[in-house]
């Protein structure tokens, strides 16, 4: 066969080939099309870009977020953060009911976090009227529908929903789309067999903190821990708040502790600190919350002590907080008893 003749042949079968193929197909881009508005992320979901996300949501460390907020709503909002974890519901719905405020006087829908918090904190309360209530179940009821399934918020939401069950809560109301005037439309629970909160002075706070270390800074810790009644003072609004939600008179916190030193930098003077680190988030609201506020009222006088330390060394520690009624006699002592399981130094 002459080179004229495979040249040939080889025209022939490129043009068939050619022939088979649809010349008006683009390219594939397979991975990069971005998801049918029907099944874009909502608020609070995953999202690996803004694309993935619906609306005009954007997408901020892995979650679709929200780009425009109040400012003077979020302010309010940690207000009100701050009086919770300070045991104090009243304060803290006067705070989320401003930022609420905010949110619809700026024509911005307010976050489902928001109408969470206003909602729990009117339920919690003492002594809370029907018409309180009633505001709760709608804003919990919107909290609900804007919260996703599976997602911590939406968990929130259920736990303050199924104790209004006990205030006449219509469980079906809550298969409605949008919210209505009235939730609890059924007859309440009698409220006489309500547990009464024991006596804050009958309280009593042990510690159980597990090191490895045997330094002196850690022994010293330990001692400060069995003798402060410091402890009783700053958990106790812990504490009550929790047992208002649960009506458990024991309460379990447990915080990670990390010691360390510094030098200056002419090496003349040492530091010594002691922080509260971060752990795992408990999985239910109220022990959630209890522990934030223990966060909060401890890490400051952990962080006092810290600073007499003044040793060498470096270590690590969890410290569970146990809040409970004692007996007569131990109530009588404010202090704690700290109990060490270290192991090797």
């Amino acid at each position: 066969m002459t080179v004229h003749e495979v040249a040939a042949l080889t025209a022939v079968a490129m043009w068939a080939a050619l022939a088979g193929c649809d010349t008006t197909a683009k390219t594939a881009t397979s991975g990069t099309e971005a998801p049918s508005g029907d099944r874009r992320s909502r608020e609070h979901e995953t999202c690996s870009r803004s694309a993935d996300c619906a609306g005009d949501l954007r997408c901020f460390d892995g979650v679709c977020r929200r780009g425009k907020l109040s400012t003077m709503g979020d302010l309010y909002a940690a207000v009100g953060d701050r009086a919770i974890s300070a045991g104090q519901a009243g304060q803290a719905s006067e705070a989320y009911g401003q930022a609420l405020s905010h949110y619809e006087q700026e024509k911005i829908d307010p976050p489902a976090g928001l109408l969470c918090s206003l909602g729990s904190a009117l339920t919690g309360e003492p002594g809370a009227d029907k018409q309180k209530l009633e505001r709760a179940a709608r804003l919990l009821h919107r909290c609900l529908n804007g919260s996703p399934p599976g997602s911590f918020l939406r968990s929130r939401a259920l736990a303050d929903l199924a104790g209004l069950m006990d205030h006449g809560l219509d469980p079906a109301v809550l298969n409605r789309k949008e919210p209505t005037d009235v939730y609890l439309s059924r007859e309440a629970k009698p409220a006489a067999a309500a547990a009464a909160a024991p006596s804050a002075d009958a309280l009593q706070v042990s510690v159980k903190l597990e090191g490895r270390s045997r330094s002196g800074s850690y022994k010293k810790f330990i001692s400060y821990l069995e003798k402060t009644p410091d402890l009783r003072t700053a958990l106790t609004p812990c504490w009550k708040t929790h047992f208002d939600k649960t009506k458990k008179d024991s309460l379990a916190v447990s915080l990670p502790l990390q010691y360390g030193h510094a030098w200056d930098e002419d090496e003349t003077y040492m530091s010594s600190w002691i922080k509260v680190t971060d752990g795992a988030t408990p999985t239910e609201p109220p022990v959630a919350e209890a522990e934030n506020c223990a966060r909060k009222a401890l890490g400051p006088l952990f962080e006092t002590e810290g600073k007499k330390l003044r040793e060498e060394t470096r270590w690590q520690a969890v410290a569970t907080f146990t809040v409970a009624p004692g007996k007569p006699a131990e109530a009588q002592a404010a202090g704690a008893k700290a109990v060490d399981t270290g192991g090797a130094p």
